[in-house]
């Protein structure tokens, strides 16, 4: 049976931090949506900084992760964006996937 998720607020916070230290990485999928989205990393990064959590904090595939999607509309830009992000032992960020919020 699946741990209870963190609270909103505690995973927020560990999400800031990680990507403040630069502790992040993503995989091809996401890089082909950036240059797809034309939504770059300092995007992403941004999205983070100054955004919350949008929907359900679901266990990753591994022990110890925790995904879920934050979404902030940045100052620049003309729509929000989402991005969906994994949590890894608390230590990493890894970028599942970036996307215009409006576009469903």
């Amino acid at each position: 049976m699946p741990r209870k998720p963190p609270h909103p607020g505690v995973l927020m916070a560990q999400i800031r931090k990680l990507a403040a230290d630069g502790k992040y990485s993503y995989g091809r999928h996401a890089f082909d949506r950036t240059n797809e989205r034309y939504i770059d990393i300092n995007d992403a990064l941004d999205v983070l900084r100054l955004g919350e959590i949008s929907g359900p904090i679901e266990p990753g595939i591994n022990a110890g992760e925790w995904t879920c999607k934050v979404t902030a509309k940045l100052e620049d830009r003309a729509r929000e964006i989402g991005v969906a992000v994994v949590v890894i032992r608390g230590e990493e960020l890894f970028f599942k996937t970036v996307e215009w919020e409006d576009t469903k």
